[in-house]
């Protein structure tokens, strides 16, 4: 089975949204560093989990040498020492699999989703577990294991979830998945990413798409409360716009990101104050694309993607808590993060230290403040 890679992978392969942003000064060099990237032949890296300053998880999918590039994928599952990257095997999925996203709440707890497929076989939903020792497959349901998509996941101890881009949200508990059902406007929703909010529910981020005598679209974000789905539409972005992103920091206080299907047009960034969804300006200076959103563990939170400068590093930007200001985070340039972006960022439980996963002119690119 052939699958698509969703924007996730239209972002790292390039096909990357430009704007010119107005000049803001530069946040002081917070401490991201390039760290040396697995091996990973003709691959990416798509998520990343940290657990510590010196220990995070990536995942992601890579190509056996030789074949071409839509034959056999390879799941990419490699934890970070200190010192290198060791592997780790995994569950029905050595061969024709795929990892898109990771969480984990701590050392011993970690979650990982993608797909996995053969010639004999169509493509199954997948959803590991990491207990401290192994990686162990998550039961989903007969009937709601098919592929769907790109997957997310996001975690909190006993509070696990999981989306794959097709319209699709699974709750995970007691080793099984439990499919949660999105209801009313929020059931067409194509899913960029699920986020579990602490007091703010669980959110996902994404694009509404509808028929109505013709196809009609437009940046689209959902709740969930505990007992049903609330839809919140993302309607200060223009209809060509999709959320790509969302955090819940808190009730009230929630952040979308977002790109426009146009290859000119820009990114976007809005704020939910628990009514309505405010557009905010973006902070830096030249043409940026953001792809993604992490909570920075201080209250605060930071945005990822790529400047349109062939040289330049991954557009970082950072959210204050004390000012509630965004500003742009400075990046060593080094050659590893030519032409580079980041579409994968974590912070460790409890903890500040940041991790991001990503792309550059080089190959796959890894990240941290630790």
């Amino acid at each position: 089975m052939k699958r698509s890679y969703g924007w996730r992978g239209a972002v790292a392969a390039g096909a990357l949204a430009v704007l010119g942003l107005g000049a803001a000064p530069a946040a002081a060099d917070t401490g991201w560093h390039s760290v040396a990237s697995p091996f990973v032949p003709g691959g990416t890296l798509a998520g990343v989990a940290a657990m510590a300053p010196g220990d995070a998880w990536v995942v992601g999918t890579y190509y056996h040498i030789g074949s071409t590039v839509f034959d056999h994928p390879r799941p990419v599952m490699q934890r970070w020492t200190g010192s290198g990257w060791q592997g780790y095997p995994l569950p029905n999925g050595q061969y024709d699999a795929s990892l898109d996203a990771v969480a984990a709440t701590s050392r011993t707890d970690a979650w990982a989703a993608g797909y996995t497929s053969s010639a004999y076989q169509i493509g199954k939903n997948w959803i590991l577990h990491w207990d401290g020792t192994s990686w162990t497959q998550v039961h989903i349901a007969e009937g709601d294991d098919g592929a769907a998509g790109t997957a997310s996941v996001d975690a909190r101890p006993g509070n696990v979830w999981v989306s794959f881009d097709y319209h699709e949200v699974f709750r995970v508990s007691g080793g099984s998945a439990e499919k949660v059902p999105l209801t009313g406007p929020s059931q067409e929703i194509s899913i960029a990413r699920i986020r579990v909010g602490d007091g703010a529910g669980t959110w996902v981020a994404g694009r509404h798409g509808h028929w109505d005598g013709q196809w009609a679209y437009y940046p689209d974000t959902a709740q969930w409360d505990g007992r049903t789905w609330t839809e919140h539409p993302v309607n200060v972005w223009p209809a060509t716009a999709r959320a790509t992103d969302v955090l819940p920091l808190g009730t009230g206080d929630v952040w979308a990101i977002g790109q426009s299907d146009d290859p000119s047009g820009p990114p976007f960034l809005a704020h939910w104050d628990g009514t309505a969804w405010r557009n905010v300006p973006l902070p830096g200076a030249g043409p940026a694309t953001l792809a993604t959103l992490a909570p920075d563990g201080r209250g605060g939170a930071y945005a990822s993607g790529m400047t349109s400068d062939v040289q330049g590093a991954p557009m970082i930007l950072h959210l204050d808590p004390a000012t509630g200001a965004w500003s742009r985070v400075d990046v060593p340039q080094s050659a590893g993060t030519w032409n580079s972006v980041l579409t994968g960022l974590s912070v460790a439980p409890g903890g500040t230290a940041m991790w991001g996963v990503g792309k550059s002119a080089l190959g796959t690119l890894v990240m941290t403040t630790g």
